[in-house]
């Protein structure tokens, strides 16, 4: 496995008392910040101390806040995974001991001949990390958080709807004069004979019967049907529509 190694940018940040945070919070990433407080600690980046790594990176976030400093989101959030890490880390610790009884304390109806209890003493697990793993796993939490975001930011945009807005009185005035151009001297014409304007089952029913219907119902034409599925007949009544009525879009 290959170890991060020191850029050359990092030396930049160096000071003799540790680093420059005006300059490294100014051009430095959370990698190189991470970078420098490992060899800063003098830890190990074969076997990471994950407590000092952390209280050191989170003392070095609360050094930028006093100062007033400007933190990219990127380096706060790696912050905030390093105290989970850690958390996850002390949980082993934190589990209570075992209980139990020893043979004075147990009755002895029901004491077993045994020799004498030894609590098992918990043992930090052996598993370590290394610098470049913890970069890893930093790296892809960093990744997700900004798919996150993206995918929220997606879904809170608003989405534009271009809803044609349709002119109703134009549609009924259309209808009027069709029906009034395919009728006979006495005004009267079929459904059928003016539905052949409208091809489109949809437009048939929005642009054609329902402007049919109102011109129904405001007494500018009549409509008949004698039996069922039949033919519908309709009747000018007026050549064209009393001016108070307008259609309800």
């Amino acid at each position: 496995m290959e170890i991060i190694k020191r850029s050359e940018s990092i030396e930049s940040y160096a000071t003799e008392d540790g680093f420059d945070i005006v300059e490294l919070v100014g051009n430095a990433t959370w990698k190189e910040l991470i970078i420098m407080l490992v060899e800063t600690n003098k830890l190990d980046p074969w076997n990471i101390d994950i407590t000092k790594i952390v209280d050191s990176y989170v003392e070095t976030i609360n050094k930028m806040k006093l100062l007033d400093l400007f933190m990219p989101a990127n380096v706060i959030f790696a912050a905030s995974v390093l105290l989970r890490i850690k958390s996850d880390t002390m949980k082993f610790f934190e589990e209570p001991a075992e209980e139990f009884y020893d043979d004075a304390e147990q009755p002895a109806r029901d004491r077993p001949e045994v020799g004498e209890l030894v609590p098992r003493t918990r043992r930090q697990p052996q598993a370590r990390i290394t610098l470049e793993q913890l970069v890893a796993a930093l790296d892809d939490a960093i990744k997700l958080e900004a798919k996150r975001v993206e995918r929220e930011r997606f879904f809170a945009e608003p989405i534009e709807l271009n809803i044609e807005v349709e002119d109703i009185d134009k549609k009924i005035e259309d209808v009027l004069k069709l029906v009034s151009d395919n009728s006979d001297k006495y005004g009267i014409t079929s459904f059928n004979s003016v539905k052949r304007y409208f091809p489109d089952g949809y437009g048939m029913l929005m642009d054609f019967f329902v402007p049919l219907l109102y011109l129904h119902n405001n007494g500018t034409i009549a409509m008949s049907q004698e039996e069922f599925f039949g033919e519908i007949m309709i009747k000018i009544i007026r050549r064209e529509r009393t001016a108070p009525e307008k259609a309800v879009s």
